[in-house]
């Protein structure tokens, strides 16, 4: 006898920051808490947020869609950059 198959189903968040500036960042992650304070206390200084903290999360969604999350998040993303920056 064979036994059957477990898939799992992982969610992932795709999320919107607000930088102190007023411009956008957007991402996705499995942990959305984590990667907010990746981006609070990130020591890269050539990251986007890096000069524009502290960032505040501004809308998340959650999906199960991997493969459709980053299209997704890269039209976000461009459409985000069109639009003025209002702090």
């Amino acid at each position: 006898m064979v036994a059957p198959a477990i898939f799992v189903v992982r969610s992932y968040d795709m999320f919107i920051l607000q930088c102190t500036d007023g411009s956008y960042s957007t991402g996705a992650t499995s942990d959305v808490d984590r990667r907010l304070n990746d981006h609070q206390v990130d020591h890269h200084p050539h990251s986007y947020t890096f000069r524009r903290r502290p960032v505040k999360l501004v809308y998340v969604d959650v999906t199960d869609d991997v493969v459709g999350i980053r299209d997704n998040n890269k039209k976000l993303g461009a459409v985000i950059q069109k639009r003025p920056a209002h702090p």
